[in-house]
């Protein structure tokens, strides 16, 4: 008789019933009717079915005196996602997780600003990695490596509205020429008995968000793929490695369109220039 898996628990249903459980539950609830020789193939159709590749999560711990300000805050939060950062995936209070990590940084940003103007209200900090998760659709579920590094970053070791990121963050975040207003900083700490090497991001200048960030959360896709092109373009006029990213402080960074852009065109660079009212290369 083969063993099955470890635990007697006692449901107050069947493990294998929709009518108790939900249809997208239940080949997590049918492990448990598995015999151990099974699990590893059933676990296996679970990854397949339910992974999602290069997600950002971004973890954060609020801290509110009135109830007021956390229900305040909550719904700026949805406001915010439900129309300017669409592309999220999943919200539940102080976890949020995107497709981009460019996104994600943003988001932090104008959260951050939010909660800073408010009285009463403070933040441990924010927590910012990505890597592959388990996403259960239709639910709050979201299971990953990455989740639980973001929550050391931002819950744990974070004070004072710090943003740590890991390694992968601030390398895609220093690519974009993304952090030349803020100081950056190298860090090791140690959480449950786990190392974590991470950069500690803090603003030059507190109270005020980095010119570099009043683009139109709309523009946001089109700011992220345009970079690799204008660096790529760029590195071939400047000696050395460099990068370069457009900064307006009007409405315009890319302009809406700037998706078509030909990459192989010979007017490539006359185009880019059309799409922005001035240019800034950083080394």
């Amino acid at each position: 008789m083969e063993e099955v898996y470890p635990g007697n628990f006692i449901f107050p249903a069947p493990t294998s019933s929709s009518k108790y459980i939900g249809n997208v539950l239940l080949p997590f609830t049918r492990r448990w009717d598995l015999p151990l020789s099974k699990l590893a193939a059933h676990d296996k159709m679970l990854v397949k079915q339910f992974k999602i590749r290069d997600i950002c999560a971004l973890l954060f711990e609020i801290h509110c005196k009135y109830s007021d300000d956390e229900i305040y805050i909550d719904n700026q939060i949805k406001k915010m996602l439900e129309v300017k950062y669409t592309a999220a995936v999943c919200y539940n209070k102080k976890f949020i997780s995107f497709n981009k990590i460019i996104n994600a940084f943003y988001f932090t940003l104008e959260l951050r600003g939010l909660l800073f103007d408010m009285k009463n209200v403070s933040v441990t900090g924010f927590g910012l990695d990505s890597g592959d998760i388990i996403s259960v659709p239709g639910t709050a579920i979201q299971i990953g490596d990455c989740i639980n590094t973001a929550s050391k970053l931002g819950e744990d070791i974070a004070k004072h509205g710090e943003i740590n990121v890991t390694d992968k963050v601030f390398k895609v975040l220093k690519d974009h020429c993304l952090l030349e207003e803020f100081s950056t900083k190298k860090k090791t700490d140690e959480m449950s008995g786990v190392k974590f090497k991470f950069t500690s991001i803090t603003f030059i200048n507190p109270g005020r968000i980095p010119s570099v960030f009043t683009t139109t959360c709309s523009q946001m896709n089109l700011e992220e793929q345009g970079n690799a092109r204008i660096r790529s373009l760029n590195r071939k006029k400047v000696n050395g490695s460099g990068c370069a990213h457009f900064q307006e402080h009007e409405e315009v960074m890319y302009g809406i369109g700037g998706s078509n852009i030909d990459d192989e065109s010979d007017d490539f660079e006359t185009e880019v220039k059309k799409k922005a009212k001035r240019s800034c290369i950083c080394m």
